[in-house]
């Protein structure tokens, strides 16, 4: 069972909330928990190092355009969220990847 300080619970709020951006931490929090959010100060750096410690690192095609999103690093690799107003379409995440 995954305990730690870092944990930030609301008897409200069902979601689990981590401080701390570990990712040996996150990686047995989503084993217990299946998704959460991570609240800790970070930078690029650190978001674009954790990513790659718990995902395989990959380009989605729309990072290569800014129509859809802005690259916001030097090799361009990671982006912002879609741009705009409107909704997001119904797609399924990674399905374009092999796996």
């Amino acid at each position: 069972m995954y305990t730690s300080s870092a944990t930030i619970q609301s008897s409200s709020d069902p979601v689990t909330v981590l401080t701390d951006s570990d990712s040996n931490v996150v990686r047995e929090a989503l084993k217990e928990h299946g998704a959460l959010i991570v609240r800790a100060g970070a930078s690029l750096s650190d978001f674009e190092n954790l990513s790659d410690q718990l995902i395989t690192p990959m380009v989605h095609h729309s990072t290569s355009t800014t129509v859809e999103r802005d690259v916001v690093n030097a090799d361009g690799t990671t982006s912002t969220v879609n741009k705009g107003m409107d909704y997001i379409p119904l797609h399924r995440e990674g399905s374009y990847a092999p796996g």
